[in-house]
């Protein structure tokens, strides 16, 4: 059953990461937030750190959206579901500009899944 709520859990990330709903991506990640990505390591301390690195991302990139291209289970426990990733980021006429892959860890706390840390690189 963990697996299966953590997966319902990355499905919320991507819809609130594409949507940019801050009252959602704040429900569905816990902090402090750890990320690693392009060699170095970021710790987002509240909602608000993550929202103002996302918001970014159709400035300097001219993001549109993600979308989860695999996703595979590699450790399951009652809490914690560690995923490994594969991802691409797209621009607003559905080009596919970026592909990712990486290691999401998903735990629950107090009954709630969110995304605790994150590894991801391109390859």
């Amino acid at each position: 059953m963990s697996e299966t709520e953590a997966r319902k859990a990355v499905e919320t990330f991507f819809i609130a990461f594409n949507a940019q709903d801050e009252e959602a991506l704040k429900n569905v990640q816990h902090y402090p937030h750890v990320m690693i990505a392009n060699k170095k390591v970021f710790i987002m301390k509240d909602p608000s750190e993550f929202i103002n690195y996302s918001k970014g991302l159709s400035e300097r990139e001219g993001w549109h959206h993600s979308a989860v291209e695999s996703l595979e289970a590699i450790h399951v426990s009652d809490d914690k579901v560690h995923f490994k990733i594969e991802f691409g980021r797209y621009k607003a006429d559905g080009a596919k500009y970026a592909h990712y892959k990486g290691i999401w860890i998903f735990t629950r706390e107090k009954d709630h899944w969110g995304l605790l840390a994150r590894s991801i690189y391109t390859p």
